[in-house]
């Protein structure tokens, strides 16, 4: 009788497990419950997605570069309102033509 009772308990525990499972799976990507082709497609735009994510984190990455000397000058000439030389590059683009 004890064996019975013990044996029906992890049945129960079992099958409350398994409808658990189920409302997950249904409730956020229902990967589970997907036939073949449908997760080939879903495998595809995830990995698409992390690719995105991933060129995106690398151009951030090269965004945050430390700077040059000779950006950090420029940039602050610029901004003080210096005429820059020519051969400094972008010179005229810089200095406004108001200050010149």
């Amino acid at each position: 009788l004890w064996l019975e009772v013990f044996f029906l308990g992890w049945l129960g525990i079992s099958l409350m497990c398994i409808v658990f499972i189920w409302i997950y799976d249904c409730a956020y990507t229902g990967y589970l419950n997907m036939n073949i082709k449908a997760r080939q497609i879903f495998d595809e735009e995830r990995e698409a997605a992390r690719e995105a994510q991933r060129a995106r984190r690398i151009e951030g990455y090269r965004l945050l570069r430390p700077r040059t000397d000779a950006n950090i000058r420029n940039r602050y000439l610029s901004k003080i309102g210096a005429h820059l030389p020519g051969h400094l590059g972008h010179g005229g683009l810089i200095v406004p033509s108001h200050l010149r």
